[in-house]
């Protein structure tokens, strides 16, 4: 006969169930356990057809219950019965029959339609060949809960979600990371599941798109790879513009292995759209095959001034440099190809990193128009993809126009998101010392009058002077930048001692102080203000690396009015000095 196993850490809900469903022991038997820990149990001992399980559960959990099925016994289904879902959910769970789901207080006839529809399956032995990914994701996200969800497809390659209090935010898959890798396997048509304790250590959050988009966008690429690759129909207008405007925006995000595997697919069945051709030929790294598709775009669109446009950046290509047989980049912000790794474009002359000759001469011979449209694509996909490399390109792109505050505020981003990356420490660090040595423009508009506004303002701050107290020259002269920009009068010190040498000659407005100091630390100079009543009503900030609630506490306890972990943007260091200088 047919066992049942149905899990539910209360007694209340399970008595009434099991009576409920007497009249059914002539199809199926009742097991019951009171947690997922007792199940697994009883599941050693016992073979089950179907599973009715709650997810809120002590000692181990529905989730996890639910894990250890689809490693164990993937093809036994499962009904998930919980208080805490909704409507919309339920069409997610119940996707190919893989989940039923139910909502509590539990309608008893329901779940006996649901227990017996998956008794026939099983009998059938149609019933599982793994977990709904999409679906699991769904009840983490619902429950909340803070793991790493491990998936295993059918050909045993395996994938990591990360999750923190139900947001998913990050995942990995072989090479790929963060939307990319978790659009990829919630695609998967069936997996084995295992849930694995989350690490103490931060998540960062490199999800850019909320869980559900993530399922929709997955679910629509399916759709799109079976029309596109399997089927020999030629694609729709409406399916031709869709892939495309997704190729494109692969490519203005620099993924150009995806926008020309997509591009490829395109062409495949459209081989006359001229404008996928122009496309392909700026995401390719093979310089024939740039020649070939603007060829094509050329013959499909003969007057189309952007084909003619990319005509003359290949023929920049093959004049510096650019054979037939080597592998090409394209410059980020024009597109056009090149070698190796030249210093800049030879077409919109834009740097490509931060050097001694761009800092001395950044928008020399620069192609203005072609860098603010840069600028405005990546502030546009920024607002959607947080990648380093896209802040990177943003940063290059503002101090190439003279911009200096904001390449520095996107380059203080990047380090952010990516903290182990060594170039571009090393190029912050340029910069840094750069606007720390030479008196700054304020960007290509500084000829043009200033708004009275802010003029108003820089002027009121004149006479307010912030004393930064921190032994680190690189972090010290950036706030000295920052800073004078704004407006304000700004004394440094590298140590505690030199801050009370300060403090002999003149008051200061607001201290910025270090924690970590050789000699006397940011405490002791903190206690000594705190201290001496010319001194003790000054707000001070603490700036310090940690991130520890015992650093906090501490702080706080000795009198600062705001602790600054580092690193720091340009406007969360404004905002604060702010605060306290009106």
């Amino acid at each position: 006969m047919n066992k049942v196993l149905i899990v539910d850490d209360s007694q209340e809900l399970l008595n009434p169930i099991v009576l409920g469903l007497r009249k059914y022991e002539s199809d199926f038997e009742i097991l019951t356990a009171a947690n997922g820990e007792e199940a697994v149990c009883l599941l050693k001992k016992e073979s089950v057809s179907a599973l009715v399980t709650d997810l809120y559960m002590p000692k181990m959990d529905g989730l996890e219950l639910l894990a250890y099925m689809s490693q164990n016994q993937p093809r036994v289904p499962c009904i998930v019965m919980t208080a805490f879902g909704s409507a919309e959910i339920q069409d997610i769970l119940d996707q190919r029959g893989i989940f039923h789901y139910l909502e509590k207080p539990i309608d008893l006839q329901a779940l006996a339609n649901a227990i017996i529809d998956a008794l026939a399956q099983f009998e059938q032995g149609t019933s599982l060949d793994g977990l709904s990914v999409a679906g699991f994701l769904q009840l983490i996200e619902m429950e909340e809960k803070s793991c790493i969800l491990e998936a295993s497809n059918a050909r045993k390659e395996t994938g990591r979600f990360y999750f923190v209090k139900g947001r998913l935010h990050n995942a990995e898959y072989q090479d790929l990371t963060a939307d990319r890798a978790a659009m990829t396997m919630i695609g998967w048509k069936s997996a084995r599941l295992r849930i694995k304790s989350l690490p103490e250590e931060k998540q960062e959050k490199k999800i850019g798109f909320g869980l559900k988009t993530l399922i929709l966008e997955s679910a629509r690429r399916k759709d799109e790879l079976k029309k596109n690759v399997i089927s020999s129909e030629p694609l729709k207008k409406s399916d031709t513009r869709d892939l495309l405007y997704q190729a494109i925006r692969r490519a203005e995000a620099n993924e150009n292995k995806q926008a020309q595997q997509m591009l490829a697919t395109l062409l495949k069945q459209n081989p006359r759209n001229s404008v996928a051709w122009l496309w392909y030929s700026r995401v390719t790294d093979n310089i024939k095959a740039v020649e070939a598709a603007l060829d094509n775009a050329k013959i499909l669109a003969e007057n189309n001034p952007e084909v003619a446009e990319e005509i003359k950046k290949l023929q920049v290509a093959y004049e510096n440099g650019c054979s037939k047989s080597t592998a090409i980049r394209h410059c980020p912000f024009c597109r056009t190809p090149y070698v190796e790794s030249p210093e800049s474009c030879a077409h919109c002359k834009a740097y490509f990193r931060i050097t001694p000759a761009m800092l001395r001469s950044p928008k020399k011979q620069v192609n203005k128009e072609i860098i603010d449209l840069a600028i405005h694509r990546y502030t546009k996909i920024i607002l959607v993809e947080k990648k380093p490399r896209i802040h990177f390109n943003l940063a290059l792109a503002h101090l190439n126009r003279n911009q200096w505050e904001e390449g520095l505020d996107q380059l203080y981003k990047t380090r952010k998101m990516d903290p182990d990356n060594e170039q571009c420490r090393r190029q912050l660090n340029l910069l840094l010392d750069h606007m720390a040595n030479v008196e700054l423009p304020m960007g290509d508009n500084s000829s043009q009058a200033p708004d009275k506004k802010i003029v108003a303002a820089t002027e009121n701050r004149r006479d307010k002077t912030v004393l930064v107290v921190e032994d680190s020259a690189t972090t010290r002269k950036v706030i000295t930048v920052i800073l004078r920009h704004e407006g304000f009068d700004v004394i440094e010190a590298k140590d505690g001692i030199e801050a009370m040498a300060r403090f002999n000659e003149m008051t200061p407005d607001l201290v910025l102080l270090d924690i970590v100091m050789p000699g006397m630390d940011g405490y002791q100079v903190l206690s000594t203000m705190k201290h001496n009543n010319n001194f003790r009503k000054i707000p001070v900030i603490m700036l310090t690396a940690r991130d520890g609630m015992i650093d906090k506490v501490k702080g706080r306890m000795s009198g600062c009015n705001e602790y600054l972990t580092k690193p720091f943007t340009p406007e969360e260091l404004t905002a604060r000095v702010r605060k306290y200088l009106k």
